[in-house]
């Protein structure tokens, strides 16, 4: 006897396999759940809920790994916001190699569409490192708009060619 490639609550309308899915998000029992789908007209057992719930558990599990590794990246972005979007596509990247990696051969893959996925994610980052570029740049300009700013009252207030020189370079982040 061969095991079903698919869970039989994917051959369900999405609202169900929604209501499914938040169901399990909340803890209720595969039990419960088998209820749930009766009393919505479908039949399916509480062994067959339950091994997709063990599916969607693992994947939940997953998603929550990703976001504490997420909110781990973004701490130590230093206020940089493109360090996100480029943890997604190394971790996408990851995925795609774990995928190539578990498979014997290639059958039943569309590699076009798999080399699709890759080349997709590369464009990402090169989008990313025209955006990092353009953010520099950015904050490179608002940083001399700064030191002019300080510049203009430091002078104002009677500092020195030489302090008001070393205020800039320390605004500017030039100073050794």
């Amino acid at each position: 006897m061969s095991r079903r490639k698919h869970h039989k609550i994917l051959d369900l309308p999405v609202e169900v396999q929604d209501a499914v899915n938040t169901a399990l998000g909340r803890g209720v029992t595969y039990e419960d759940i088998t209820h749930m789908l009766l009393g919505m007209g479908h039949r399916i057992g509480k062994s067959s809920v339950g091994r997709y719930g063990r599916e969607f558990s693992a994947r939940l599990t997953r998603m929550r790994e990703v976001n504490e590794k997420a909110k781990a990246i973004l701490e130590q972005a230093n206020g940089e916001p493109l360090r996100m979007e480029e943890a997604t596509a190394q971790i996408g990247l990851s995925m795609v190699a774990e995928a190539l990696l578990k498979l014997d051969d290639l059958e039943g893959v569309d590699p076009e569409k798999l080399l699709l996925a890759v080349a997709r994610l590369q464009n990402s980052g090169a989008t990313r490192e025209r955006m990092r570029i353009v953010w520099r740049q950015e904050q490179q300009a608002k940083a001399k708009a700064a030191a002019e700013e300080v510049k203009g009252i430091a002078k104002k207030g009677g500092l020195s060619d030489e302090l008001v020189r070393e205020i800039e370079e320390r605004v500017l982040g030039i100073a050794a």
